[in-house]
């Protein structure tokens, strides 16, 4: 039997859907790429190879209005609540918090540990 932490560890999955459309999560007209973070993470109940079924649900307290999985930011600080059930356990909600770069792409992990869903956002330089 494996002890939490390396069930912990074998259960990290990572949740990066290729998505065709972004969401844009700022007021105010496109803009390039340069200026905006990009969120990539789940555009509905992604289910990941562990049996746990997440997705991103607001970003700085704001309901999405439509599934997406690449979210645009401007810089500065976010908060992201991530929907998170496994299997006979209640369905939870993770808030994250980052303090996004223009010009960096952030991915949602999520995982389990000790019969919990737990999300983190990474960073992942472009």
């Amino acid at each position: 039997m494996k002890s939490s932490a390396e069930a912990a560890f074998a259960s990290v999955t990572a949740i990066l859907i290729s998505g065709c459309a972004a969401t844009q999560a700022y007021d105010g007209p496109p803009r390039s790429r340069e200026q905006i973070a990009v969120i990539t993470g789940m555009s509905g109940w992604e289910i990941t190879n562990m049996g746990i079924a997440a997705r991103v649900t607001r970003i700085d307290g704001k309901e999405l209005a439509e599934a997406s999985s690449k979210i645009e930011v401007l810089p500065g600080k976010h908060e992201i609540e991530v929907e998170c059930w496994m299997q006979r356990v209640p369905k939870s909600t993770n808030v994250n918090s980052i303090d996004a770069e223009a010009g960096v792409d952030y991915l949602i992990f999520i995982g389990a540990k000790d019969g919990k869903c737990f999300t983190r956002i990474l960073n992942k330089r472009r």
